[in-house]
């Protein structure tokens, strides 16, 4: 590669562009420290990119979907202000329909290029806000950070947040797109126009000069997301042809629940919910802040009418399971600890997990490291119908600085959700609707829908990371009611109450009706154990040992 396939604007060479490699290790190591590189003699087709994409993200990946065309613009893509190939395509981020969840990695592959125009061009999010220091302006930096705007594509996941986000980790996330707005309860949106305003005023001039380069067929761009903008000249062949992959590793925010891919054809949500009047789901709408009971008789009580509480004064783990057991009385079949929640347990499994690759539908079986906070879930998703109906969590030692407690009231919810007008039908379809609860690459679950009422009268409301449509004509009609519910879901943990365990507390939650997780921690000695606890209520009761791995 010549100097000379590196264009200014003007046209004109210049000495700089994304470094080229054929070694995918070191392609890695090229996109962590310039937040691109360009992979040579990849290949020219969609499975080509595929391969790409789990060479050079293995053992990282979290979900890579199926590649898509991109033309003008991926065929599954909004389709409203699309540029045509006669405009250029602005600095943007990719993926921003899926919410605060868009990939933090994608890849571009270049099938066939146009001979005139479709150049690429990149700008470098992190060098904008470092230079805001170096110009006397480190307050803009801080309001980029701090001040939430309307980043919801019409349609699509809600996402009310920074222009500049950040990850459990510390991970910057820089996004620019045409929808992100002030939001609407802004106490001052004429400020936020104004900041929203500068910081697309960065951006674009940024782009206006940032140096062109042409992707070769064969040449695949891989591309930090949360890092890089990217945008493209007008072109002229309309049989250009680019594979997208988008990819979410373990440094992301997060996963979206339920079917991807590398467009949006999974992440629209119900057209009666748009953007603007998306159910705002409150703390007092779903959350519960368990109460303290002085023991077992007053606990059982508390769950049976909030749905979890506390019983405080657990020495020992021993005697956690007897209070568990206590609690459910004569209802008791089969109370157990199963796991420790602890850093060294979690990693443990994460390795055992990670080569068992991604699924059909591009999911990965994982653990929620400590540094991440956890997606909203009934313990034992993984075994359907053989999943405890009751969940003890008894703490020995806590993280003094981290790994809050929350929990989501999944049938105050859907009742919330059946009192809004624009929700109503993502109620009913919670109710009828039977989707797949199976975890990728365990065992398989028969379908059910979201919620049921079982045959002693009690609600079961699900949620676990992996929900997904059954594969069927009705699959795509399901996807955006399924990635909605997710939504609400994800949105109530967010506004959850927060209580920290403390040693000796026993948390104790109706595992069919509740939704729990905690906050990231630290601390490497914390110590939590999991008890499942099986009712004469429950569905089904396992007959033998039952294993997360």
């Amino acid at each position: 590669m010549t100097q000379s396939d590196f264009l200014t604007p003007s046209g004109g060479a210049a000495e700089l562009g994304p470094r080229r490699t054929p070694d995918p290790v070191e392609a890695w190591g090229l996109v962590q420290v310039d937040g691109a590189v360009i992979l040579t003699g990849a290949g020219a087709t969609a499975e080509a990119a595929m391969a790409a994409a789990r060479t050079v993200f293995a053992g990282r990946a979290l979900a890579i979907p199926e590649a898509a065309e991109v033309r003008a613009g991926g065929v599954m893509d909004q389709v409203v202000n699309r540029p045509s190939p006669e405009e250029a395509l602005g600095v943007h981020t990719d993926g921003f329909g899926y919410g605060d969840f868009y990939p933090d990695y994608f890849i571009l592959l270049c099938a066939r290029d146009s001979a005139v125009g479709g150049e690429s061009f990149l700008v470098d999010g992190y060098q904008l806000l470092d230079r805001l220091g170096s110009t006397g302006r480190p307050g803009l930096g801080e309001q980029l950070e701090t001040v939430p705007f309307d980043q919801t594509e019409e349609g699509m996941h809600r996402s009310v947040s920074p222009l500049v986000g950040r990850t459990a980790g510390g991970r910057r996330m820089v996004r620019r797109f045409p929808f992100q707005r002030p939001r609407s309860e802004s106490a001052d949106p004429d400020a936020d126009t104004a900041l929203l305003g500068e910081w697309d005023r960065m951006c674009r001039e940024a782009g206006a000069s940032a140096l062109r380069f042409r992707l070769q067929a064969g040449e695949a761009a891989i591309i930090d997301n949360y890092r890089m903008l990217h945008g493209r000249e007008p072109y002229k062949d309309v049989e250009r042809l680019m594979w997208r992959v988008w990819v979410w590793t373990d440094a992301a925010k997060g996963v979206p629940a339920g079917s991807l891919a590398s467009d949006t054809r999974y992440a629209r949500v119900p057209s009666e919910i748009s953007g603007d009047d998306w159910p705002m789901i409150t703390a007092d709408s779903g959350s519960c802040l368990p109460e303290e009971a002085p023991g077992w008789e007053r606990a059982g009580e508390l769950v049976r009418r909030d749905g979890a509480a506390l019983i405080t004064g657990i020495d020992t783990l021993d005697d956690a399971v007897v209070a568990a057991r206590a609690m459910l009385g004569d209802r008791a079949v089969q109370v157990k600890p199963q796991f420790e929640a602890t850093t060294a347990g979690y990693l443990a499994n994460q390795v055992k997990v990670a080569g068992s690759g991604p699924d059909r539908r591009g999911r990965v079986r994982r653990f929620t490291p400590p540094g991440e906070i956890m997606i909203p879930h009934n313990d034992g998703y993984g075994f359907g119908d053989l999943a405890p109906d009751y969940l003890f969590l008894w703490c020995e030692k806590p993280d003094p600085s981290g790994g809050a407690s929350w929990v989501v009231d999944g049938v105050r919810l859907l009742e919330a959700l059946t009192e809004e007008t624009s929700s109503a039908p993502l109620a009913t379809f919670c109710w009828s609707e039977p989707i797949d609860h199976s975890e990728p690459g365990f065992i398989v679950n028969q379908p059910a829908p979201v919620a049921r009422l079982l045959p002693g009268g009690r609600r079961q409301v699900r949620h676990n990371p992996y929900l997904t449509p059954v594969a069927s004509d009705h699959e795509a009609a399901d996807a955006p009611m399924v990635a909605a519910w997710c939504e609400v879901v994800t949105t109530a943990r967010d506004r959850a109450h927060r209580f920290a365990l403390q040693a000796g507390q026993l948390l104790c939650i109706d595992n069919y009706r509740m939704m729990h997780g905690r906050d990231p921690y630290t601390d490497d000695d914390r110590r939590v154990v999991s008890i499942w606890g099986w009712s004469t209520d429950a569905v089904d009761v396992p007959d033998r040992e039952l294993h997360l791995v």
